[in-house]
């Protein structure tokens, strides 16, 4: 959140294992393979406060997910759907706040990617029952890495690009390619800062919750150049959000203001994928 692509057999951390060399400037392009399903695991470390409904908590934590990526369509001129689905594996949690969020099931969420990573659009295949508070602090948590915009053009080792859309901005460079088993790998680094934002009413419950924030991350991130694949994603997520919780009332309407800062350490690893299986649920 913020978002990896990925296709490929189990590659383990054993793909980085050789020695770097030099190579020609080369074109980056994720290519995920149509139907097959991309296994990772996300480990992550994030400590700060959560400010909701008049009460100050601290958030520490430990957790790791599995995360299940899909290339449901793909077209050359349009880029690919990618479904992502997130699951609970084992999460140290005081506070019960992301343990709450996480086994209730973080929502499905599909994006509309260029080949570059560049995000058209996103939807929620099925509708999530949960509050908005824990499925978008769900959501901030399960997708830390989000999407490195590649350059247009080849690009060789040391050299720096940028990319901006509106208030997303992102600045990256490439450290160096690494000959692995599987092909050549190129290390990026990459700084990125985006605003976030959700709006959300309950007509039912006459609750109305509007949060506005940011999000700055620091991140390494390494591809299998031939197969347009992730392998792995790691780094540090800085989330800051502010806002309220309006409630609707026979005698009035109440207001809550809300608030969160949390720092996250991430490192997300390719372990392997899986073939579709027709119908399955």
């Amino acid at each position: 959140m913020r978002n990896t692509i990925t296709l490929l057999a189990a590659l383990g951390a054993a793909a980085l294992a050789m020695p770097a060399f030099a190579t020609e400037p080369v074109t980056l392009r994720y290519h995920p393979h149509l139907g097959q399903v991309a296994v990772y695991r996300l480990t992550l470390r994030a400590e700060g406060e959560q400010t909701s409904l008049g009460e100050r908590r601290p958030v520490r934590l430990e957790a790791e997910l599995e995360l299940r990526e899909q290339a449901t369509a793909t077209s050359p001129a349009q880029g690919f759907w990618l479904r992502t689905k997130a699951r609970l594996v084992r999460v140290k949690d005081p506070s019960g706040v992301f343990a709450a969020a996480a086994r209730n099931g973080p929502a499905e969420i599909e994006l509309q990617v260029t080949t570059r990573g560049e995000v058209l659009a996103s939807r929620t295949p099925h509708e999530d029952p949960y509050g908005p508070l824990r499925r978008a602090f769900g959501s901030l948590m399960a997708q830390p890495g989000g999407l490195v915009v590649l350059p247009e053009g080849p690009i060789g080792e040391g050299q720096t690009w940028q990319w901006q859309k509106d208030a997303d901005r992102q600045t990256t460079r490439l450290v160096s390619f690494v000959n692995g088993p599987s092909g050549l790998v190129v290390r990026l680094s990459s700084t990125c800062a985006s605003p976030l934002s959700l709006a959300e009413a309950s007509e039912g419950l006459g609750l109305t919750t509007r949060l506005s924030g940011t999000k700055t991350q620091v991140s390494q991130l390494d591809i299998l150049v031939d197969k347009g694949v992730v392998l792995r994603d790691k780094g540090h997520l800085l989330v800051t959000t502010n806002g309220e919780i309006t409630l609707d009332l026979p005698e009035g309407v109440r207001r809550f203001p809300v608030s969160s800062r949390m720092r996250i350490a991430f490192d997300l690893r390719l372990v392997g994928t899986e073939a579709e299986v027709p119908h399955a649920k």
